[in-house]
């Protein structure tokens, strides 16, 4: 859950949470995790067996699932400092990451004004990266 506890409405709860705030039946992420449970067929005995054509081949087809999820939060403007001193020291900061040479990759990642639709600029709102992983060690 996102909301401060304090601003949680306590007449609500969420089984899968296991905290205040909403209603199990509205919960999003308990609805992401049984669609994920479902593609994985894990839950077949619960689900009506889809009679269209490809369906099968569909499945097939998606990739296989993330083997983990790495969450970083990168510290700047975004945390609530807004001055110039902020920015100055921000750009200063030192953020780069050491790779071993025998595990450098040649593919950037870069971003183009289609990444942008629905962003209001300017804007100083973190930047979530959501990477698929083959391997996780």
């Amino acid at each position: 859950m996102w909301t401060p506890p304090h601003r949680r409405d306590e007449t609500k709860y969420c089984k899968f949470h296991r905290d205040h705030g909403n209603d199990t039946k509205d919960c999003q992420q308990l609805k992401e995790e049984i669609e994920r449970l479902i593609k994985r067929r894990h839950l077949s005995k619960f689900v009506k067996a889809d009679k269209e054509k490809g369906k099968e081949d569909e499945y097939r087809q998606q990739p296989s699932p993330r083997a983990g999820v790495i969450n970083i939060i990168v510290r700047g403007i975004a945390a609530g400092c807004d001055s110039n001193s902020a920015r100055k020291n921000y750009a200063r900061g030192n953020r780069s990451t050491s790779v071993d040479k025998n595990e450098r990759f040649s593919q950037n990642i870069t971003f183009n004004d289609k990444d942008l639709e629905g962003v209001t600029c300017p804007h100083d709102d973190a930047l979530v990266i959501v990477a698929t992983l083959q391997i996780l060690m």
